[in-house]
């Protein structure tokens, strides 16, 4: 009985270090897993973070984008309307220097401009006569 008892007493001794080691395995399997869960909702939460951030900076960048094609449609209008002052002045150069040399052609014998000074010109175009032209042959 002496051998039942012990046996019974290592039996007890084996079942009360087994149900403790299984409590302190399972205790800590379980706070494992309770931190596993922690991270993976903090990773949950950062990503949708993250994922709103990305489309507000998607958001910003295609703002910007908007805007900057916007300005360069400006900028190539402005573009537009300066080469055509420039062609206007350019042209209005040329009619101007193609009626002031017609009109040195077509002078009286008494007035002559010669490489004139601007008031020269202002004082011949003021007191310019118009007498009908004859092509330069006399009737």
């Amino acid at each position: 009985m002496k051998i039942n008892k012990d046996l019974l007493s290592a039996f007890l001794v084996v079942l009360l270090v087994s149900a403790f080691a299984y409590t302190v395995v399972k205790e800590s399997s379980d706070r494992e897993l309770m931190e596993i869960r922690k991270i993976q909702e903090n990773q949950r939460v950062e990503k949708y973070q993250s994922e709103l951030r990305e489309n507000a900076a998607n958001q910003k960048r295609d703002s910007f984008k908007n805007i900057l094609q916007q300005q360069n449609i400006g900028i190539g209008i402005l573009s537009d309307n300066f080469k055509n002052i420039n062609n206007s002045i350019l042209n209005m150069r040329t009619e101007y220097d193609k009626n002031f040399n017609e009109l040195k052609s077509t002078q009286n014998e008494s007035d002559h401009i010669n490489s004139a000074s601007i008031n020269e010109q202002f004082d011949f175009i003021s007191k310019y006569k118009y007498k009908e032209y004859s092509g330069g042959t006399n009737p």
